[in-house]
């Protein structure tokens, strides 16, 4: 039976867990555009798929048991847009070498290629000057850690082979941790060049501060930055951040802040006279799990789009903001504070200054046994009627924020309520 006489006009073909051994016969089907296949029970991919030159989308995801593509299969696709092997062909060839299998290199071929999804379990498969301009949409692994959404690059050393172009340069999300050094991407033009549009970063365990400060003024797009579980003392050293002739903005476009599980951590950044060129876009501000957090921020930070703020277990913080700081939080709308053992009060001032927190709608006060007051000054927050002890109790409020803590603590400690 031939395919192409029973089927001459099918451009789309899917086949769900199809026990055969042999799909050599779908290469008949010379005006396949679409094909899709989910958990074949086959092996290697037929060489015969190479003569689906009309094909615009290959769909192969998960198909745990299809190892191996013969070469020179898929250079041939040369109209495919859309490829999809993500979690398929573990064993690919290394450009070069034995040419038994099909290698990376053949994805040069693919020029009109938008979406790709692949694993790559070893770097050195990656081969030379594998440039994707036109991508849109990927899922590219490297080594053998997956996160979704993102680039994660398993290396010890980047090299130097990769010196024309750059491999990924609309590079949105990064996932970067493990023995990886910081460093190698300062010496690498290549990696330097696929940060330009980068909006989301994970930097966990193990970057050099002196790393991370030449790697932070290269991120003019960043979006969201996350980092967990790294050595630091001090996130944003001011003074080798902002030298005296240097007072450009850093991270101008970051509105997602998250520090999580830092144990060393004492500061996000120690007190200056200078007002801070940071953060004028942040909207949103976790630090969660920082035992040694002595110092929340420095009195010169302003925050004048902060719309959500969350402490958690930073049993080192004796307060949460300055009243000059808080003069800033005109934007903030959500504030939960949990688990800070030694907290007494959210805003700290000399002589009982005046706070206005005009848009506060939620306020969460958790397990902090020492905060009996919000600020021993006076508190405008008119958008504000109820406090929360946790997210599931139930709502209380009485006459203002101050005496609502208050009551919560005298709550909590067995006296008697006034």
């Amino acid at each position: 039976m031939n395919l192409q006489v029973a089927f001459p006009s099918l451009e789309t073909l899917c086949l769900l867990q199809c026990m055969l051994e042999d799909i050599a016969i779908i290469g008949e089907l010379r005006n396949l555009e679409i094909l899709i296949l989910l958990h074949p029970n086959v092996e290697q991919l037929p060489r015969e798929i190479g003569l689906l030159t009309r094909l615009r989308i290959l769909n192969l995801n998960n198909c745990t048991k299809l190892k191996v593509s013969p070469p020179n299969v898929l250079s041939c696709l040369i109209q495919l847009e859309e490829l999809y092997v993500g979690n398929s062909f573990t064993q690919w060839d290394v450009e070069g070498l034995n040419n038994e299998r099909a290698s990376l290199a053949e994805l040069k071929h693919l020029s009109r290629l938008t979406s790709l999804e692949v694993d790559i379990p070893d770097a050195n498969m990656l081969p030379k000057d594998l440039l994707f301009e036109k991508l849109q949409r990927y899922k590219i692994f490297v080594g053998d850690t997956k996160h979704s959404r993102a680039l994660k690059l398993k290396l010890n050393t980047i090299s130097s082979r990769y010196n024309k172009g750059t491999l990924f340069p609309n590079l949105e999300v990064l996932r970067s941790g493990g023995n990886y050094k910081m460093k190698e991407i300062q010496r690498d033009q290549l990696f330097e060049e696929c940060l330009y549009k980068l909006k989301v970063l994970h930097v966990i365990d193990y970057v050099a501060v002196s790393d991370w400060i030449t790697f932070l003024k290269r991120l003019h797009s960043l979006e969201k930055l996350f980092v967990n579980s790294s050595s630091w003392e001090e996130i944003f050293p001011y003074k080798e951040l902002f030298d005296m002739e240097n007072h450009a903005t850093i991270l101008p476009k970051l509105r997602e802040l998250e520090f999580y599980e830092q144990p060393m951590l004492t500061h996000l950044w120690k007190e200056d006279t200078q007002p801070s060129p940071m953060f004028h876009n942040l909207e949103n501000l976790k630090v969660l799990i920082c035992h040694k957090l002595k110092n929340f921020v420095p009195s010169s930070v302003s925050f004048q789009n902060l719309t959500n703020l969350e402490i958690c277990k930073c049993h080192g913080l004796i307060n949460l903001v300055t009243s000059s700081t808080a003069k800033s939080l005109v934007q903030l709308k959500k504030m939960s504070v949990s688990e800070c053992e030694r907290m007494t009060e959210a805003v700290t001032g000399e002589g009982g200054e005046a706070s206005e927190f005009p848009s506060l709608e939620e306020v969460i006060v958790r397990q902090c046994p020492e905060m009996k007051t919000f600020s021993h000054g006076a508190l405008g927050t008119p958008k504000l009627e109820r406090v929360q002890a946790t997210q599931e109790d139930e709502w209380h409020w009485k006459a203002n924020l101050n005496t609502t803590i208050h009551w919560l603590w005298e709550s909590k400690h067995n006296t008697t309520i006034q």
